[in-house]
């Protein structure tokens, strides 16, 4: 038996058949009454609200719901709800507000931000400086770093009156600039403090006050000092009278004055100088008279090496006087060399203590016996000589011979090792040449599967590029996380009913890979809700027509196969489902839709509402 909720849910039906708005209206307002706590019937109810143009009630059921969904994290669904409301009244800075505060839980922080900047110009237009003040300060917990929020703030501070925390914002600002690379925002933004806060700058020294080296200077002005360098060294005897021109000075700016915080130079840190500020002229020592002073050249020259200018102590005072320049050697000149030959005669040959002479004549006298015996032995000498010779000749010859056998050899080694090596390189270059052919034959081969992979899978994406083309365009986001919050948005939107919102929500996000199926089923079974049959058919056929794996096609069958049946296809319907039991039997039911489908064939599905037609499958 009916309740009386539904009694009354099926009068509010008819009543929106038949176009009677108001007393739709009014039945849905028991069915709430009825049952507070039920969030679609009070989405329903302010729907119509919307269709009658009473816009303040339909807030008010709106406001109920987004505070209902974000009381309970559901942070997609309030943002969905409150730009509905937003969209009747799209000058309420409370909702935007509190589209902002819901972005900012939900993570999205560019979102937040944008709401919160459209808040503040209006208070800003609406003369709310105060309002636009409270706005910032909520925008830098969102975002701490954003520079234009942080100057913004400061600008507003000051407008407002608040110098001191205006003065913070513009500091602490130009802290942050330092640590950038923006050299240029960081001079202006110290122009602007120095613009607005004058008195913060450091006050520059009173007139009149006296440098720090005023004392040394009234000193110097007694003393005749020399002007220039030139003339300092003029002064001394034995220099050139002429001298260069004149040392010039350039010309140079007047110094700032001095402030009168300004720290002490390195050298005054180590206490005030004493100055006699006596006449100069009576405190100088008395010239000291010119006098010849001895030299002694006799010193010793050694000297310390580590101190160059060290004192030596004279050994006894000098007593010489300086001999004159006459008197001294020309070091201009060197001094003549003796003559070479100073007489003219010449000079003595060594005498060398020589060995004597041996006397190697042969005095050939007749009838000598002596030197005849002298001359057999000489024969027999250089008989054995000459036979000593012979014999080192054949020696050497022996050893020529047996050399060039034993470089033969070693050269028929030698040659048979090269062609033993030719051999083995020419069997180790086949094989080289064998691998590498082979090496070239599977290249070949994985680049031929490659190439296929590609053609398959470019004609996969050009086929889910042409059913999303936007997810899929070039300058597309590929943020996941971003394409994720699209895909819950889409599913708040169809829970709501809101189906045209969740078509373009599941639209975006199908640029990720992981749910362009479900985008795609989805969007189906949208089409499908608003009673767009044929688009929901041709998006399933079409996801058909992919190369898709075993597990996809089955969801796309059974989805087309539901559609097929609600259309009273039956027979198509039928041929469907026995693809998807015999691809997987267990797949949601598909053997009772079969059978009941098969034992009812003749039950007319198009005159049923969606409900009913699930409580008549078994």
């Amino acid at each position: 038996m009916a309740s009386k909720k539904d009694k009354i849910l099926e009068s509010a039906q008819r009543f929106v058949l038949k176009g009677q708005i108001d007393k739709a209206i009014k039945d849905y307002q028991q069915v709430v009454v009825l049952d507070p706590k039920e969030i679609r019937h009070r989405q329903r109810l302010a729907e119509l609200l919307v269709r009658d143009n009473r816009k303040d009630e339909a807030i008010v059921q709106y406001e109920d719901i987004a505070r209902h969904y974000a009381e309970n994290s559901y942070y997609l669904k309030a943002i969905a709800v409150y730009k509905q409301i937003q969209r009747l009244v799209p000058e309420s800075t409370d909702v935007a507000l509190h589209l902002a505060e819901l972005n900012a839980k939900q993570g999205l922080t560019g979102n937040a931000l944008a709401e919160f900047g459209q808040v503040a110009t209006q208070f800003e237009k609406e003369g709310d400086l105060k309002g636009a003040v409270k706005v910032l300060d909520r925008m830098l917990l969102v975002d701490g770093v954003t520079p234009a929020t942080r100057l913004k703030l400061a600008e507003l501070l000051y407008s407002t009156g608040d110098r001191e925390r205006a003065y913070q914002e513009f500091e602490s600002y130009a802290a942050q600039l330092t640590k950038g690379a923006d050299r240029a925002a960081l001079a202006r933004v110290t122009e602007r403090i120095a613009e607005l806060f004058p008195e913060r700058q450091a006050s520059p020294a009173p007139v009149g006050t006296p440098p720090a080296d005023a004392p040394v200077r009234e000193a110097a002005t007694g003393l005749d000092l020399p002007s220039t360098p030139f003339e300092a060294v003029a002064e001394f005897p034995g220099v050139p009278g002429d001298t260069p021109a004149p040392w010039e000075t350039p010309e140079l700016e007047p110094a700032a004055p001095a402030s009168s915080a300004q720290e002490p130079l390195p050298w005054e840190s180590h206490g005030e100088l004493e100055l006699d500020m006596s006449d100069p002229l009576e405190a100088a020592p008395p010239p000291v008279p010119e006098i010849d002073l001895p030299l002694d050249f006799s010193l010793s020259l050694e000297s310390d090496e580590h101190n160059p200018f060290a004192a030596q102590a004279p050994t006894e005072p000098a007593t010489a006087e300086l001999p004159s320049f006459d008197d001294l050697p020309s070091f201009g000149t060197l001094p003549e060399a003796p003559a070479a030959h100073g007489t003219g005669e010449e000079p003595e040959m060594l005498e060398l203590d020589w060995p004597e002479e041996i006397d190697l004549s042969l005095e050939l006298e007749v009838g000598n016996d002596a030197d005849a015996a002298r001359t057999a032995e000489l024969a027999a000498a250089a008989e054995a000589s000459r036979a000593a010779k012979a014999a080192e000749q054949a020696r050497a010859a022996a050893a020529e011979e047996a050399e060039a056998a034993r470089l033969a050899e070693e050269a028929k080694a030698a040659e048979e090792k090269r062609l033993a090596e030719e051999a083995k390189a020419a069997e180790a270059a086949r094989l080289a040449e064998e691998t590498r052919l082979a090496e070239i034959a599977r290249a070949a081969e994985a680049a031929r599967v490659a190439e296929e992979a590609r053609a398959a899978e470019a004609r996969i994406s050009s086929g889910w590029q042409e059913i999303f083309p936007e997810a899929l365009a070039p300058g597309a986001s590929l943020d996941l996380d971003e394409l994720e919050s699209h895909y819950d948005l889409g599913i708040a939107y169809k829970e709501m009913g809101k189906l045209a919102g969740a078509i373009k929500e599941f639209a975006l996000a199908a640029g990720n890979e992981r749910r362009r199926l479900d985008c795609l089923i989805l969007q189906s079974i949208c089409y499908r809700e608003m009673g767009n049959l044929d688009q929901a058919r041709e998006l399933l056929q079409r996801g058909l027509a992919l190369e898709l794996g075993d597990t996809e096609r089955t969801s796309l069958r059974y989805e087309l196969a539901f559609l097929l049946e609600s259309t009273g296809k039956l027979e198509e319907a039928l041929e469907l489902y026995r693809q998807v039991l015999q691809a997987n039997p267990a797949f949601h039911e598909v053997a009772e839709r079969i059978g009941a489908l098969a034992g009812e064939e003749g039950l007319d599905i198009i005159e049923l509402e969606p409900e009913e037609e699930e409580e008549l499958v078994p």
